[in-house]
């Protein structure tokens, strides 16, 4: 078996130690200001972050009721966009259906020719590259209406879109 260290017990030191370890009467009343001091300043400082807990929670609620107040009208906002969007969708087709007017072949039906009305008009008449004779004022008026459909419809996009 192992010995342990010699290890030597002075009863004199032992004493001293106890003596010097218990606070004098000044020491403990000095010792329990600096504890009620601490514990107000921790007091306040709690006081304080309570109020600053209570601000912010009412803060956060006021958020939520935003947020979710934002959620419903984004979710009207979507609605309205995809009613929009459906509603572009049939103009352009009502639009694309004027274009493909247009484009048709018309090689089947019988030259226009338009009499004139006015003598000193009758020089506007000219036979067209397919031809058809027209016109030169219906020529025009044809263009002045198709500029003013197309500017229609583009407003009508545009305040839509």
């Amino acid at each position: 078996m192992a010995k342990g260290p010699n290890v030597q017990y002075d009863e004199s030191d032992s004493e001293s130690d106890c003596e010097d370890e218990e606070p004098s009467m000044e020491e403990l009343i000095e010792l329990s200001k600096e504890a009620y001091s601490l514990m107000n300043k921790k007091m306040e400082r709690f006081k304080d972050l309570r109020k600053r807990y209570k601000a912010l929670e009412q803060t956060f609620e006021e958020h939520l009721a935003t947020h979710e107040a934002l959620i419903d009208t984004h979710e009207k906002l979507k609605e309205a966009h995809s009613s929009l969007h459906a509603q572009k969708k049939e103009l352009i087709e009502i639009a694309s259906v004027g274009v493909t007017c247009d484009i048709l072949d018309e090689s089947f039906y019988d030259p226009i020719v338009v009499a004139p009305t006015n003598p000193s008009c009758s020089t506007n008449t000219s036979p067209m590259s397919d031809g058809f004779t027209c016109d030169a004022s219906l020529m025009v008026e044809n263009k002045t209406i198709k500029k003013e459909v197309s500017w229609a419809l583009r407003a009508t996009l545009q305040e839509q879109g």
